[in-house]
């Protein structure tokens, strides 16, 4: 029995006649089963034909020039097992069934969300993701802060602060989430409850406090200056030999003893 998890099953959409010669596109994600992340780099063929495409950073892919008819959409990718889905295309009906192509039982499992199938006079649209996006800023200035990550925890999902300030997590399942944003000389921020709804955008921006841990350098040297204590220091008398003329002979010893050396 296939081990892959397919978020779309039997899932049928209304439709328009075909049309003998019609070609479309099929578009649509995939991501690892368990952490939800996107696989980069998966390849996505239309069995039968030289159709194919490589899922990017996202791992969103979209394939053009299907023919109309029944075809299967296969997903592989090293260290997991394949994927497909069975697509229909021919009648009023577009359809799509989970697959059953067999491969070796490997470590990972993948999931293939199918966003979008398009052909003239139909087309099929099911958004059963989110995503979260918003800003980055710090609390006293206000201003937009760069670096930095964003992650989704409890998953493997997360994203880069961008120049701008900016962050989306992209392809979200749906589901409430706990969100943390890490970025250097800045307090990590973690928020609890971002809930993400089928097919929209929740927007949420995180305000940062600088960490009280930051010590910074203007460049200038700084010198710790220390009390000084007496007792603990050293001083030298030097005796002039005009100044020991009409001393006594037992105070003109006194002195010498006192000289460095005696």
């Amino acid at each position: 029995m296939k081990n892959i998890v397919l978020l779309l099953l039997a899932i049928i959409c209304p439709a328009f006649a075909s049309f003998a010669g019609d070609k479309g596109t099929i578009s649509g994600a995939v991501t690892d089963k368990k952490t939800f992340a996107p696989l980069q780099g998966a390849r996505v063929y239309i069995l039968g034909t030289t159709l194919t495409d490589t899922t990017d950073i996202y791992g969103i892919f979209s394939i053009k020039s299907i023919p109309v008819g029944i075809c299967t959409l296969l997903v592989t990718k090293s260290d997991y097992e394949n994927g497909s889905v069975h697509i229909n295309t021919k009648n009023k009906f577009i359809s799509l069934v989970s697959g059953d192509y067999k491969s070796e039982t490997k470590s990972h499992q993948m999931n293939i969300y199918i966003n979008n199938i398009i052909f003239p006079g139909r087309s099929f649209t099911n958004k059963y993701t989110g995503s979260i996006k918003g800003t980055i800023r710090d609390r006293d200035t206000y201003e937009r802060i760069s670096g930095g990550s964003v992650d989704l925890i409890g998953t493997k999902i997360r994203t880069n602060i961008d120049e701008n300030g900016e962050y989306v997590l992209a392809y979200v399942p749906i589901g409430t989430y706990t969100v943390r944003v890490d970025k250097e000389q800045y307090e990590t921020n973690t928020i609890v409850g971002i809930k993400v709804i089928m097919g929209l955008v929740t927007k949420y921006n995180f305000k940062l406090h600088q960490s009280k841990n930051i010590q910074y350098y203007d460049g200038a040297d700084r010198i710790q200056r220390y009390p000084v204590d007496p007792s603990q220091t050293q001083s030298i008398k030097t005796t002039r030999e005009n100044e020991l003329k009409g001393v006594s002979p037992a105070q003109k010893e006194k002195e010498l003893k006192q000289m460095p050396g005696n």
